[in-house]
Order: structure tokens, then sequence, then C-alpha cells
């Protein structure tokens, strides 16, 4: 406000001000006048000499000295005339200066202190970063989804890699994994403690395609492979032997894979005694089974130091051991490795009377599978069909052999 102390005090200071300026250039403006005023006067008299010196001579001895005088006369006139103009220029720039140092605005009223900041505005960059954000995330997953070359479900399966879908295996929650005892958190255990659940009628869907797929021949004998590893066939394996014998069938599972031995620890057993001990005829394969603790079915597992690069599955005696067990047990499985990783794989399944290749959604690359059909087939398998494994709900599709989503009033849990 004008009446305000600290303005009036400012204007005081600023009119105080403005008369030492107007006084200083008063002096130097007067200063100036006298330097001009001394100029002129000494260019008067310099002319004055001039013009006497000019003046003609009355002898002429005299002459040449005249003449000398004059130009001084003239040299000096020179100088006193640019030290004139000089002093003519300072005076000039001194009376601009001070009409510009003139004020040439004046206050119509105060700012008032503003309540927030004008810039920069935090909740439209919050805006406009969130809504930035959810179009580089839905870019993102567009262009993820465009180059995803790995099978979902069902549909992918039949169409791109021309093999039937014989199970869709559903992911089980980690939330429902922990409710299990420690000593069970894994499919396996989780099956036999969640008879009810979406998981382990997924399971049966599989047996029952292997017993009944195919009634004019006999299917005792069953490969399980994959095109790589981790996707899930150990676990597949021993989840089918389990719940085929709770379904009462005799059956056993033949561990194949000589490199993992993955069935050892699924079911935590230790054995001196493998079928690598009975395909040399150190032992026979009754003393070599080893009976699951949570079913009836039985192991013929690895012993612990259970390798060799020896061909043991291409032998006279690996095909007496598979007829021996095609005529005890209802149902034999043989956990075989991924068959695009190990060669003796290729040799087991052509020795099965079915093969099922298990494929993980999400993971399983299309051509990967499409390299394993190839394979399995080369090698005189005969291929059952596909089971996907690790199935989110939101990849299901009604192909599928369970439709989860729509059927969950019949299952106690997922």
């Amino acid at each position: 406000m004008p009446t305000h102390p600290a303005v009036q005090a400012i204007q005081t200071e600023r009119r105080d001000l403005d008369a030492q300026v107007e006084r200083e250039v008063q002096r130097i403006q007067a200063s100036m006048e006298g330097d001009v005023s001394r100029a002129r006067s000494r260019v008067q008299s310099l002319q004055q000499q001039r013009r006497a010196a000019a003046a003609p001579a009355p002898a002429p001895a005299t002459n040449a000295g005249g003449q000398q005088r004059l130009r001084d006369l003239e040299t000096k006139a020179q100088e006193a005339r640019a030290l004139y103009e000089s002093f003519l220029d300072r005076y000039q720039n001194s009376a601009d200066q001070s009409q510009l140092s003139a004020p040439t605005t004046r206050l119509l009223s105060a700012a008032s202190l503003p309540g927030q900041p004008s810039s920069p505005q935090l909740r439209f960059a919050l805006l406009m970063m969130l809504a930035a954000g959810l179009l580089v995330g839905i870019g993102a997953g567009l262009i993820a989804e465009l180059f995803d070359q790995s099978v979902k479900n069902a549909d992918d399966l039949e169409a791109k890699v021309g093999v039937a879908a014989i199970s869709s295996i559903p992911t089980i929650s980690k939330r429902m994994m922990r409710q299990m005892p420690p000593a069970e958190r894994h499919p396996s255990g989780y099956l036999v403690g969640r008879p009810m659940s979406a998981f382990t009628e997924s399971l049966r869907v599989l047996r029952t395609v292997i017993v009944y797929s195919k009634l004019d021949l006999t299917s005792k004998v069953v490969a399980v492979t994959s095109a790589l590893p981790d996707e899930g066939k150990t676990t597949i394996s021993m989840c089918l032997a389990r719940v085929a014998a709770m379904s009462g069938q005799k059956v056993c599972v033949v561990d194949c894979d000589l490199r993992k031995q993955s069935i050892n620890d699924v079911i935590d057993i230790e054995t001196d005694v493998g079928i690598l001990q009975v395909l040399a005829g150190e032992a026979p394969w009754r003393s070599a089974i080893v009976k699951d603790p949570n079913s009836d079915a039985h192991v013929l597992p690895i012993a612990a130091s259970g390798f060799t690069p020896r061909d043991v599955f291409g032998s006279d005696a690996m095909g007496n051991l598979i007829g021996e067990l095609r005529e005890h047990y209802d149902l034999v499985i043989l956990d075989c490795a991924p068959i695009l990783a190990v060669a003796e794989t290729r040799i087991v399944v052509g020795r099965a009377d079915t093969t099922v290749l298990i494929a993980r959604a999400g993971r399983t690359h299309i051509g990967a599978m499409r390299a394993a059909v190839a394979q399995t087939e080369a090698a005189g398998g005969n291929i059952l069909g596909i089971a996907l494994n690790y199935v989110l709900p939101r990849w299901q599709s009604y192909t599928d052999s369970l439709y989860f989503n729509e059927s969950k009033s019949y299952y106690s849990v997922s």
C-alpha cells in the first residue's frame, strides 16, 4: 500500500537519489560548459593570432620567420578545435544520460503475495506422468504380445504346433501351496492333500486320456518328455503316477533321466540300487523298486552315482525290463530327459507304447515344440498329445480340457 512505512521509506530514498543524480548532472554540465567556454576563447585567440601572422610582412628578411609562426599557429588552432569538439561530445553525452536516468514509470498498485507456486504444477505433472506411463505400459504389453512365440493354451498348440492338447494343468498359487505342510509343498504333495482341486482333476483327465483314448491299442508304457529342461515333466510324471495309484491302478515310474535324477528329490529317497544296476544285471528290478510313501505307486529310481556314458536304453536288457514291467503293472511311466537336450530320450520314446510331451505355458517356444514333435516322430515314438503345464486362468480357452474359470463350483480349491 502507498501509506505503508516501508513503501514511504523507499519512495523517500528514491527522491533523495534522484536529487543527488540531478545535482551531479548539473555540476558536470557546468564544468563542461566552462571547459567549452575556455576552449572557445582559446580558439578565437588563436584565430586572431593567425590573422595577424597572415598580414603582409614589411620586409622580405622577416617573411620566412612569419611563415613558420603561421604554421605553428595553425597546428595549435587544429589542436584547440579537436579539444573543443571532444568537450562538446562529452557534454552532449552527459545531457543524454541525464534524460535517460529520469524515471518513466510509476507504481499503480502493489503486487499481492501468491498463496501457491505458479510453477511447477505438481498435480498436473503427476497426472501427465501417470497417463504417459499407462500408454507406455499398454504399448509395451501389445508389442510383447505381438512378438511372443510361446504357447499359452490349447488353441495355440493345435493351431501352431498341429498336435492336440490332451490336458491343461493349472498353476498352483503360492497362497494355496503355503497351506500345505512344509514336507508336502510341491505339486505331487498338493495332489494328495487336495484331491478335489482343479489341479488334481486335470491330472485325472491326463490319466483318462492315456488309458481310454485308444481302446483298440494297449497303452501301458507311456514316455513323458519335454522339449527343453524345467518344463515340469518329472513333476507331471510323479503326479500322474500318484493319481493313477489313487484310482486303483498298479503303476510304476521309471526314472530315465540319468543326469538330473529329479524323482529322488520329489519323494526324498536315497538308494544304492537303481535302474542302471538292474540293466547291468547286478540286481533284479524288484529289489530296486521303492514304494512312494504317499501312495501305492512304485518307483524305479536311479542310484546316487547313476550316470554312465554307455548306451543302456538301447540294450536288450532295457527291452526285457520294459516287457516285465508291462506284464506286472497296469501303467508304466518312463520319466525321460528333454528330447532336444539328450539323445538317449529318442531311444526310450521308441520303446514306449505312446509318448506325452509336456509344454510350459507362457515359456515353451512354438519352434521348440515343433522340433520336439519332429524328433519324437523321427525316433518312432507314437505321440498321444501335449500336456500344457503351468496354465494361468487368463490364458485358458474353451478348447482346454477343463475350463477352470467357469467350473469353479466343482472344485474345492484351484
